[in-house]
């Protein structure tokens, strides 16, 4: 990581937001694509550890034309591999596959990314808090 790269949430949004072509991202925007409150985006750009779903978290990234990895969790390339029309953008699930889920199944694919990001935050959390990483 270089040093003046964003490294937590918020600042990774931000920047996203910013670098958007062909014109920055204003908030009132990114809340109208994923659905939510001008305020929502606003908490999540102040958060260095914002917890959104992965619904949200998609369609941010997807809007955003960034890897959704690099968004939620700081990891990866900040784009680039990004599948523009799946709505799962794990390197090792097969769209195909994803598409012939029912929707049942879809909801609960998507529960199951969403308690992962949580759990993988969680973590990272608790690594900082005890000076692991820093």
């Amino acid at each position: 990581m270089v040093d003046n790269d964003p490294v937590d949430f918020g600042e990774r949004l931000a920047s996203a937001m910013a670098k958007h072509k062909p014109k920055k991202v204003e908030i009132q925007e990114l809340a109208d694509v994923c659905g939510v409150s001008y305020q929502a985006v606003k908490k999540w750009l102040g958060s260095p550890n914002a917890v959104l779903s992965a619904a949200f978290a998609m369609k941010a990234a997807k809007y955003l034309d960034v890897n959704v990895a690099w968004l939620v969790l700081g990891e990866g390339p900040m784009a680039g591999e990004v599948k523009a029309n799946a709505a799962w953008c794990l390197e090792d699930v097969d769209e195909a596959a994803y598409n012939k889920l029912s929707p049942t199944q879809k909801g609960a694919a998507m529960k199951a990314m969403r308690d992962e990001i949580n759990y993988l935050l969680s973590m990272r959390k608790a690594d900082v808090g005890n000076g692991v990483g820093t």
